[in-house]
């Protein structure tokens, strides 16, 4: 699995490179914490994984940080950064995963990341009666949203990072 995840992101990586996206400074994208620029949304998104990943672990999701609850491993309230690009805070998150949680974890961050990047990559020029009829391209935490319109079910395939599910099994949602 960890083999997996390597060459999907040299993958990933090696698109990135080959296309011209803009610099994260100028970039925002869309998540349950609203429209963020690049670098809150990675923070909030890797917060969140954790949380939606390990409802019962240690550490609570609180916006770009993950916080000590029940004063386990950490002191209670004692707030590290979900900075995956960190080996400092990556190094505490994973402390408190078994090394199979942790590449999940990572996994979903970096999807969220690539979510982000596609969706600024993919942007048209901004059109307020688009947004009209049109549900905003969004990443929900489990996966990546396109623009869609109004009264369609889209689907995507259940992401590698979720445990026990059929991977080829999709996610439907219908807009209304």
């Amino acid at each position: 699995m960890a083999l997996f995840l390597l060459a999907g992101l040299l993958l990933q990586m090696m698109i990135l490179e080959a296309v011209s996206l803009p610099e994260t400074s100028a970039v925002f994208c869309r998540q349950r914490d609203g429209i963020l620029p690049f670098d809150t949304f990675a923070l909030h998104s890797c917060a969140n994984c954790y949380g939606y990943l390990f409802p019962y672990k240690e550490l609570r999701a609180y916006k770009e940080f993950l916080i000590s609850v029940n004063g386990g491993q950490f002191p209670r309230t004692t707030f590290i950064r979900a900075d995956m690009h960190s080996i400092k805070y990556t190094n505490a998150i994973c402390s408190t995963l078994n090394y199979d949680e942790c590449q999940r974890w990572q996994s979903c961050c970096q999807e969220a990341e690539n979510c982000c990047l596609n969706m600024a990559y993919n942007q048209q020029e901004y059109d307020p009666e688009h947004f009209k009829v049109t549900c905003p391209r969004t990443w929900d935490g489990f996966g990546c949203w396109g623009d869609t319109p109004a009264s369609t079910t889209v689907s995507i395939s259940c992401p590698i990072f979720i445990t026990h599910v059929d991977k080829l099994r999709k996610l439907n949602i219908t807009i209304v």
